[in-house]
Order: C-alpha cells, then sequence, then structure tokens
C-alpha cells in the first residue's frame, strides 16, 4: 500500500473459483482510488472480500475510509474513521499536492451478481472529487451506473479520465448526484433492496461502527457485549412516540422500580403531559 501510479491497463476481473452461498446477491467485486491523496490503485475483490496487507502507516485504513461505507451513503462527516475528522476530502485532494492549482479524482466500488440464467450484472457506485487550491475547497458528486469501469468508463486511466461534465456524458444525467441524498436513495433501491431510509440509515449505522480501527482490540478485551451494543441503531422518536401514547396512564411502581435499574432515570426524567400518557426523556429517549 504504498505510491500512486499510472494505471493504462486495468488488472483482469476476478472470477470466482468456488460455490457461492448467493449468487444472486450483490457482493463486492473491483474498486479504485484514483488521484486521490497518494493513490492511483485498482483493487481486486476474491468472492466479494479484501484483504490488505502491510506496515503500520502503510494506508490500509485510508483506503478503505475513502471506499465504504463512504459510497453507499456519501456522507462526508463520517470518513474518518477515529472520529478525529482530520481525514476530509479537501484534505485528501489538496494536502502536499503542489503540481497543479486543481485537482480531479475518483473513488469507485464495483459489485456483481449473476441472475438465475447465469448472466452476469454489473453495478458501480462512486464519487468524482474537484479541488481547488485557490478556492481551499474539494466538492464531490456521486454516481451509480451499470456501465463497468474500462474504456467505456476509464477512470483508472490518467490520460483519458473523464471530467465531470464527461462523466455524465458517458453514464447518463440521471445516473449522476449532485444531491446526496438522491444518490443515497438510489444506492438503497438498486444495490440494497429497501425501501425505508430508516432501515437503510440502521445499516449504514452498523458498518461505521464495525469499521472503527479498536473494534478488533476491543473484542480481544472482552468488551464484545459493549461492541454489540454501540452497534445497535437508536430506537425511532416514532417508535418511542406510539409506545409511550399507548401506556396506560399510571405507572406501576413496580414497573418503575424495574425500570430504573437499566435507565438511570430521575424524578425529572419523567413528564406527565395532559394527555395522560407518560413520556420518558434524557437517558431512556436515547435508548
Amino acid at each position: 500500500m504504498t505510491g500512486a501510479g499510472t494505471l493504462s491497463t486495468l488488472p483482469a476481473r476476478p472470477t470466482a473459483t468456488g460455490p457461492l452461498s448467493h449468487p444472486h446477491r450483490f457482493r463486492l467485486n473491483r474498486a479504485g482510488i484514483h488521484n486521490v491523496w497518494q493513490y492511483d490503485q485498482v483493487f481486486l475483490f476474491g468472492t466479494g472480500r479484501l484483504l490488505l496487507r502491510g506496515t503500520n502507516g502503510a494506508g490500509k485504513s485510508k483506503a478503505l475510509e475513502m471506499l465504504l461505507p463512504f459510497l453507499l451513503d456519501g456522507d462526508q462527516r463520517r470518513i474518518d474513521s477515529t472520529g478525529s475528522g482530520k481525514t476530509t476530502l479537501k484534505w485528501l485532494m489538496l494536502d502536499g499536492y503542489r503540481a497543479s492549482t486543481n485537482r480531479l479524482g475518483y473513488l469507485w466500488v464495483e459489485f456483481t451478481r449473476e441472475d438465475e440464467a447465469g448472466e452476469e450484472h454489473l453495478l458501480t457506485v462512486g464519487a468524482v472529487i474537484t479541488a481547488s487550491a485557490s478556492a481551499n475547497k474539494a466538492e464531490a458528486e456521486y454516481f451509480i451506473t451499470d456501465v463497468p469501469v474500462g474504456p467505456r468508463l476509464p477512470l483508472h486511466d490518467r490520460k483519458h479520465r473523464p471530467t465531470a461534465k464527461e462523466l455524465r456524458e458517458i453514464v447518463g444525467d440521471a445516473s449522476c448526484f449532485a444531491q446526496v441524498g438522491a444518490f443515497r436513495a438510489e444506492v438503497m433501491r438498486r444495490l440494497f433492496g429497501v425501501q425505508e431510509a430508516g432501515k437503510y440509515r440502521n445499516l449504514m449505522h452498523l458498518l461505521y461502527q464495525l469499521r472503527k480501527p479498536t473494534v478488533g482490540d476491543r473484542v480481544l478485551a472482552g468488551q464484545l457485549t459493549k461492541v454489540l451494543d454501540d452497534a445497535l441503531p437508536p430506537l425511532d422518536d416514532d417508535v418511542l412516540d406510539n409506545v409511550a401514547r399507548n401506556l396506560p396512564g399510571r405507572w406501576p411502581s413496580a414497573w418503575l422500580t424495574s425500570r430504573r435499574r437499566v435507565f438511570p432515570l430521575s424524578a425529572s426524567s419523567i413528564s406527565r403531559p395532559k394527555s395522560g400518557w407518560c413520556a420518558l426523556t434524557g437517558a431512556a429517549s436515547s435508548r
């Protein structure tokens, strides 16, 4: 995981070497980082899996930060896996870059699946990043397309790498998104087949929690329960509201006692609105 280079040709697309558990579901196939930070590299997955090896500081975590789960939801605020906020698109594109005042880079991940007839279907999600040193900013547009990276979509080839405008001409305006919300909804629908935004948000929460660099150390330290607890998504406010509305108007003392063992509630944490139902706030509302 060192250095950057120019890729004029792509490595051969990986092929499955054994039976697949769910061949009709999308699995990770290829990924690419081009002219972002110090990278210009394509990664090949083996039956949906990727192993990155290298010494500390080689850039393994940095590569994953730029690819997943970022390219599944486009949330730039959560790129940094440590939570420090140091790794941003502007930092990745402009830190130490002196070749010119403007820079164009691509991030992409390709998924593959086979239908019942054995025909392969590809789907690529990605981001085109434009940065300006004079303006001191970097901006991203997102895309999702069934056009594979290669001769038609040469993201890997520095000499023929398309601009953001040319990308739209290749994959179509309907496949490019300036607004991250529209991109996220399209990934949710086409890649995961999920219709409810809440379910997809919970999935992303889980992936971001499990991506943390210290998760393995915490498991080895006997904190598996805490790791799993942190990965659970918070309850939806509407769900809490519906539960509260259907609770009886009075709180049995035994029930309150048992609840206090779970939630550190104080007297001010329980309110009784005029409608006759009780609402829990504070510590309980975050569960």
